[in-house]
């Protein structure tokens, strides 16, 4: 079998959830064998990897200029016809597998109209969030022109049923995750408890409400250090806030992180504060796989992945709250531990992921 990965010119430029979903996808698909994998993109990154076949596609001539956002989505539109229908000719393409509808997943339904080929569209994240059940985005007529749509939650699922496409075509799959078969032992939590956050620095991760978190752990004596890794637009503000309030001791961030698990290995809880949760976001599965336990605030669909007091602790979106989740779980570190482990292998584990789409592509090559 033969797929066509269509991706936005940034993959893999910005070390995000995306490209590493599509980055562990393709290599997971190649070692599982009886498959090759051609990946369409502007920015390519390592080249080869695991057998994977690369095409880079030209850049936005006037990418320096001040143009207007459309027009660059349009060179990106006509580059991927042009060149897709080469490459799914010459390279004898069974599907065609889009991702998320702006940054690769409009140019992967049109090519594969004009190749009559079938398409598989994966909706990462948030993509439907800003639209009401009763108001379709503007675009979605298109996707239903998607053989089947992947998403990674519920609500998006939900969504998609209630403007009309066919609920046999919907797949909820989130990861995946390399993990090791061996679920690790975490017998209680060190002294100080050692926090990890992780991700994007940006307003809707609420990174600023690390330094309130630091500020009321100052203040009361607790014995918890937060480390929050990452980089972003507010990461200025919060190294600012945190100097103000003088919680360096409490708060320290080291930026950019390459070796994450180094990072899991040493903390002990994962925050997760965001307003509006990605349950696929894969630093908390990650850090689950390694026997982290996830305290994260409420919102919709987190409840999909963790259940509160079951494999993690959901709180509201206060510090008081926060701080009251972290010390509920004193007592019953070890089996929270490991529920969270044995959840992230369960949901989101590679081999798991990767049959599974294997399994979608093989359905819609054989026009099911």
């Amino acid at each position: 079998m033969n797929i066509l990965e269509v991706v936005s010119g940034y993959y893999p430029r910005f070390q995000a959830g995306v490209p590493k979903h599509i980055d562990r996808l393709t290599q997971g698909l190649m070692q599982a064998g009886n498959c090759s994998v051609t990946i369409l993109a502007q920015d390519i990154g390592e080249s080869n990897r695991a057998g994977i076949l690369h095409e880079r596609l030209p850049r936005y001539p006037l990418e320096n200029f001040k143009i207007k956002r459309q027009w660059k989505y349009r060179w990106f539109d006509w580059t991927i016809l042009r060149r897709g229908a080469a490459l799914c000719r010459d390279r004898k393409i069974d599907v065609i597998h889009g991702h998320t509808y702006q940054h690769g997943g409009r140019q992967a339904l049109r090519l594969g109209k004009k190749c009559n080929l079938p398409v598989v569209l994966t909706l990462h994240g948030t993509v439907f969030d800003a639209f009401p059940a009763a108001t379709p985005p503007a675009w979605f007529p298109e996707l239903l022109e998607a053989r089947h749509i992947i998403v990674q939650k519920p609500s998006a699922r939900e969504k998609l049923i209630a403007w009309g496409y066919p609920e046999n075509r919907i797949s909820i799959l989130i990861g995946p995750v390399p993990i090791s078969r061996e679920v690790p032992h975490r017998s209680s939590m060190s002294s100080p408890v050692r926090l990890l956050f992780a991700g994007r620095f940006d307003p809707i991760k609420r990174p600023m409400l690390l330094v309130d978190l630091a500020e009321a752990i100052l203040a009361r004596g607790l014995p918890y250090v937060i480390s929050a890794v990452g980089d972003g637009l507010l990461l200025p503000e919060v190294k600012h806030e945190a100097r103000s309030r003088h919680v360096e001791s409490i708060l320290t961030l080291p930026g950019w992180c390459d070796n994450m698990s180094d990072q899991y290995h040493r903390h002990d809880v994962i925050l997760g504060l965001s307003q509006t949760h990605n349950v696929s976001d894969l630093v908390l599965l990650e850090a689950m796989s390694y026997g982290l336990v996830p305290v994260v605030t409420r919102s919709k669909d987190i409840d999909y992945l963790i259940k509160d007091r079951q494999n993690g602790v959901i709180c509201e979106d206060d510090v008081e709250s926060i701080l009251t989740g972290i010390r509920s779980i004193n007592n019953h570190y070890e089996e929270l531990s490991r529920a969270a482990a044995e959840t992230a292998v369960a949901v989101a584990g590679s081999e798991h992921i990767v049959e599974m789409h294997r399994n979608i592509f093989h359905s819609v090559k054989n026009g099911k």
